[in-house]
């Protein structure tokens, strides 16, 4: 992969959002991933803080590669889906608000496919949410959570008021018991953000977080397989464990950058 753009998630690092900028650019990010829940609320981040962001970021040489919206429910759950949409286009306008042009988002597990209620919400709620992406110019980018990968990109395709990706997560494959690489060989074209993070199959949680480079996901082959994509998105390195975090993330920018040289 001949030019690869490395961002850091703020959010788990167990810092102040200062200090995990900070770090971040020290490790050699150029972006950072905001969790727009937890770290950067619509409600309490107006346009001066905004500002104020913006050029604490700028003046490290650095962006807002993407933001990221945590959900409590699935997206199509009949519970108080229209406040839980509601929320995440106030996510998109914040995301827009920063200058990041991806929203990730972990909509839950698609629904089963005689589950027809469930899936005319999910596709009503993407439906509107594209419709938003597409007046201020923020993609919602689907993560990956062990689904079918065939599903999902029909469900994609189904889309028609506007962008949609997806957000490739090595680490959930890997908990579901997917081979990453197969994943993105059937997602490669709709595949707009990827997380830098890695995972080995554990026999009773499915899944463990791991440093990048010391779990199950071939990240040369990964990488390989995004140059030969024309991957122009963010890989945004995610550690959300371990004892050493800010020390990962350093390790990991490095080893990303490494085996993107090959």
């Amino acid at each position: 992969m001949e030019s690869i753009r490395i961002a850091a998630a703020t959010q788990g690092l167990a810092l102040s959002l200062h200090d995990a900028i900070a770090l971040a650019s020290v490790a050699g990010a150029e972006g950072v991933q905001l969790d727009l829940r937890s770290e950067v609320s619509p409600d309490e981040f107006g346009e001066s803080a905004c500002r104020h962001l913006l050029h604490l970021l700028g003046e490290r040489g650095m962006r807002v590669a993407s933001a990221t919206f945590p959900l409590r429910r699935a997206l199509h759950d009949a519970v108080q889906i229209d406040g839980r949409v509601a929320a995440v286009k106030e996510g998109m306008r914040l995301a827009s608000q920063l200058k990041s042009r991806v929203l990730t988002l972990r909509i839950g597990r698609l629904p089963a496919n005689d589950d027809r209620a469930g899936r005319d919400r999910l596709q009503d709620a993407l439906e509107d949410l594209a419709r938003l992406g597409s007046k201020i110019g923020v993609a919602v980018a689907l993560t990956t959570a062990g689904d079918d990968p065939d599903a999902l990109l029909e469900l994609l395709k189904g889309v028609q008021e506007g962008p949609i990706g997806v957000d490739l997560d090595p680490a959930s494959c890997i908990a579901a018991g997917q081979d990453p690489s197969q994943v993105l060989n059937v997602l490669h074209a709709a595949t707009i953000h990827v997380q830098a993070r890695d995972a080995v199959r554990d026999v009773e949680s499915g899944g463990l977080e791991v440093a990048l480079g010391r779990g199950e996901t071939r990240w040369d082959e990964l990488l390989a397989m995004l140059g030969d994509a024309r991957f122009a998105g963010w890989l945004t390195v995610r550690r959300t464990t371990g004892h050493d975090r800010g020390g990962d993330l350093v390790r990991a920018v490095a080893y990303l950058r490494q085996t993107a040289l090959g």
